[in-house]
């Protein structure tokens, strides 16, 4: 690795089918131990706009929603600038609470790593930029409040949750959660 170039290996790879963010665990190399990744697919035009606003700054917010189904836990990554009390760009990842779900998840692995890595792709897969963020997104809290919550769960479906998520909870009460939820300026 001295020549200036990372490499990294696919571990359990799947490219998201569609626009949006995850967080994956892939190997940088095959002596190390895995880790998280948020992986961005998006349009190569609105990537490029994103691109043309500055150095992109990632910022994270996370909490706990309530849904007819349950509790959900949501990370919401977003690029500034604030635009109309909206940022720029918005991408929510849902979390189960279920304890059996953070044994070896990626948002384990995130919650303990020093920076967090974001791969950026284009609609046709192709890697457009990896970037480092120094890990000051306080995502143990998240991991601590779904352990609470999750010792009272009981006859709980992540996908039912997910569902009622998504039709219950506006998107402007997500962004309020996540905002008041600090983050790196």
């Amino acid at each position: 690795m001295g020549d200036g170039q990372v490499y990294f290996a696919k571990w359990n790879w799947q490219v998201p089918f569609q626009i949006g963010m995850i967080l994956f665990p892939v190997l940088f190399d095959e002596a190390s131990e895995p880790e998280a990744m948020l992986v961005l697919r998006e349009e190569r035009s609105f990537i490029k706009e994103l691109q043309s606003r500055g150095p992109l700054q990632l910022h994270i917010g996370s909490g706990l929603a309530n849904t007819s189904k349950g509790p959900i836990g949501f990370l919401l990554a977003w690029f500034p600038p604030i635009l109309d009390g909206n940022p720029f760009a918005c991408y929510e990842l849902m979390v189960s609470p279920q304890s059996d779900h953070f044994t070896q998840s990626p948002l384990r692995m995130a919650a303990e790593q020093s920076h967090i890595h974001l791969m950026i792709l284009d609609e046709q897969e192709e890697i457009i930029d990896v970037i480092e963020f120094e890990n000051m997104y306080g995502l143990e809290t998240l991991i601590h409040s779904c352990a609470d919550v999750a010792r009272h769960l009981s006859d709980y479906s992540f996908t039912e949750a997910r569902e009622a998520f998504f039709s219950e909870v506006p998107h402007a009460a997500l962004w309020a959660m996540a905002r008041d939820h600090k983050s790196p300026a």
